[in-house]
């Protein structure tokens, strides 16, 4: 049986040849180009259930054994009836394998194949029964329930230094180029193949690696066993997420970080299955299943997805946390607090907040992250709290010096934040948010899918007492484009809009957009329309965009239309500066009424006193109808 299945093979292979179908099977002279313009920095951490932060940073033994690795990848091209295998080609890399399976399973040469063996009545190749095996283990071609396990490759930097380089990929959904580095994430969710691609999903993104790209896909129950399966699951009333990363060249272990509160969908105890932390599915093959059809019916909340409030709530907020209780964070956790350079210093972030309008718990957090609570080299030494730059995979030489930590923070939130993440014109704008691999700062700020989960953990960590939990009502765009406007008129101004910054080619939606929503309103075209703080700061008068301005939280905001988002909590109404008649737009008849209030022949209640009152003295004057006038001339 075996030699018969051989003899066919052989036969498919020549037949190949005969009519012209062969694939060069030769890459030797291509070149792959690096985008440099990526970080490539190898080290990463976890934080735990607690809060405690381990670096991972590969050793030079762990350098060794993934160039062994490399060095010893055999890839096998096999017939297996499920009875018999042969091995029909061995190789050294992908490309060359996978240009005989294609040769052996064309349907057209396996058809002349079938009509020229004399034995094909009992012999016939089907497609299924050919294999691609990496060091003997199969890699997945079909609909079957896998993980993707990514490849890790040595690589130098400019100094000869060695390092584990970045994969590349492409979104599906906006064909956006993306990367990810594979010490961090040690399982994707195998969906099926594209071509010589993968598609997959991870850090809540479906990507398009190249398969030289993956070292394995073992099935989702042997990933289990070997600790390489990510999962979630509910304790003490907290959302947990376990998933799995390279400890080692050779070790593959399993972390778990608080996401957040328990979901009233979730059950205690239960293992839940998600590769984007916002629809659960009770087993693997439901979420696989939904995941090849573009669904979420199968999720156990199809209807209700989960948004983790830290990791969603806009940069553009403040915290209610005194400067007291962000100092605790660092007394509590580090052995010596004085040796931290966070130590003392959470009214500094919440200076930044106040000047630049940059989140400080959140900042507080990514800081802790980035420096293990101020204990760092890179932060002792260079007073770099945030990892600015700390890129190449040389952190050390390359990350940014700053002569204070207050001056690290200053600039982190203006120059990194304010002027450009949350800049809408800014290539790297993904939305105000952490966020995920997706969307959110997460898609260019760090190379591990799950840094934005990671650093909000740290404001459930931090805010025990739930004074910051749920303060804002976060609402999610459901339009491609949301449009901000500077009136709750569609034919007013638009501010700026949701779209990313990308090339031709690429689509510009920004998915899970999330908005900071202070209130609602009566539209001038007699629609409910939400009033929204601005990713972007604006100028004086709300008419644009100004990149350059300090953040004004009460002067800084805009308008989106309610049909255009889902409110994951309740709102309520409220009035635009100058809407005396509480309308929802701002026309004569406001300052004709503040002008009759003022010759008291009117009166007003406290709402529209609270509106007429521009200049927020606490009284109203001729000033106040001047501030209307004003905005109606900007309109016209």
């Amino acid at each position: 049986m075996r030699k018969k299945i051989c003899q066919l093979c052989m036969l498919v292979i020549s037949l190949t040849l005969v009519i012209g179908l062969v694939i060069n099977v030769s890459n030797q002279n291509k070149v792959e180009a690096d985008d440099e313009s990526i970080p490539t920095d190898d080290s990463f951490f976890v934080i735990n259930e607690d809060g405690e932060i381990e670096f991972i940073d590969p050793t030079e033994e762990d350098m060794k054994q993934i160039k062994e690795e490399n060095e010893n990848q055999e890839y096998k091209v096999v017939v297996n009836d499920g009875e018999n295998e042969e091995v029909i080609a061995e190789y050294d890399n992908y490309a060359d394998a996978e240009d005989t399976f294609d040769q052996i399973t064309n349907q057209e040469v396996l058809n002349k194949a079938a009509r020229f063996s004399v034995e094909s009545s009992t012999n016939d190749i089907n497609t299924d029964d050919v294999q691609i095996l990496l060091n003997d283990e199969p890699l997945a071609r079909s609909n079957t329930y896998n993980i993707v396990k990514f490849k890790r490759t040595i690589k130098y930097n400019s100094s000869g230094d060695e390092y584990v380089a970045n994969i590349n990929y492409t979104e599906v959904d906006t064909n956006r180029s993306g990367y990810l580095n594979p010490t961090s994430v040690a399982d994707a969710a195998y969906i099926k193949m594209d071509g010589s691609s993968y598609i997959c999903k991870v850090g809540g993104v479906v990507i398009k690696v190249k398969a030289s790209d993956v070292a394995g896909t073992p099935t989702y129950q042997e990933a289990d066993n070997n600790k390489n399966l990510s999962y979630y699951t509910v304790s003490g009333g907290k959302l947990y997420h376990y998933y799995s990363y390279y400890l080692s060249a050779s070790n593959i272990s399993r972390y778990s970080t608080t996401v957040g509160y328990k979901p009233s969908y979730l059950d205690s105890g239960k293992k839940y299955y998600s590769y984007d932390g916002h629809y659960f599915y009770t087993t693997f093959e439901k979420m696989i299943n939904d995941y090849r059809n573009n669904t979420y019916k199968n999720s156990v909340n199809y209807s209700n997805p989960y948004y983790n409030y830290y990791q969603y709530v806009s940069l553009r907020s403040k915290t209610n946390l005194s400067a007291e209780q962000l100092n605790n964070r660092i007394n509590n956790v580090v052995n010596t607090p004085t040796s931290s350079k966070m130590y003392n210093k959470a009214q500094a972030f919440i200076d930044a907040q106040n000047k630049y309008g940059v989140n400080a718990l959140v900042m507080f957090g990514i800081a802790c992250n980035e420096t293990a609570y101020g204990t760092s080299n890179i932060a002792k030494t260079k007073n770099n709290l945030f990892g600015l730059n700390a890129v190449d995979s040389s952190p050390g030489q390359s990350a940014n010096y700053f002569a204070s930590v207050e001056q690290c923070i200053n600039e982190f939130a203006y120059e990194w934040m304010s002027k450009g993440y949350l800049d809408s014109y800014d290539s790297r704008y993904r939305g105000p948010h952490l966020g995920d691999k997706h969307s959110g700062l997460n898609v260019k700020y760090a190379s591990d899918p799950f840094w934005g989960e990671k650093a909000a953990s740290q404001g459930y960590s931090i805010d025990t007492s739930k004074v910051d939990y749920n303060h804002y009502s976060i609402g999610i765009g459901t339009a491609d484009v949301i449009n901000v406007y500077n009136q709750a008129n569609p034919k007013s101004t638009i501010l700026y809009n949701s779209e990313a910054v990308v090339s031709s080619g690429q689509s510009a939606v920004v998915y899970d957009y999330p908005l900071l929503v202070l209130g609602k309103v009566t539209g001038s075209d007699g629609q409910t329309w939400y009033k929204v703080q601005t990713d972007v700061p604006l100028n004086e008068s709300r008419t644009k965009r100004d990149v350059n301005a300090l953040y004004d939280f009460s002067n800084h905001y805009g308008y989106v239309k309610a049909n255009e988002v889902t409110l994951l909590g309740q709102v309520e109404s409220t009035y635009s500066k100058g809407d005396v008649s509480l309308d929802g737009k701002i026309s004569p008849t406001d300052y004709v009424l503040v002008r009759r209030y003022l010759l008291k022949t009117v009166t007003l209640s406290s709402t529209q006193i609270e509106v007429a009152d521009m200049n927020s003295d606490g009284k109203i004057s001729p000033t106040d109808y001047v501030g209307i006038r004003k905005i109606l001339l900007n309109l016209n």
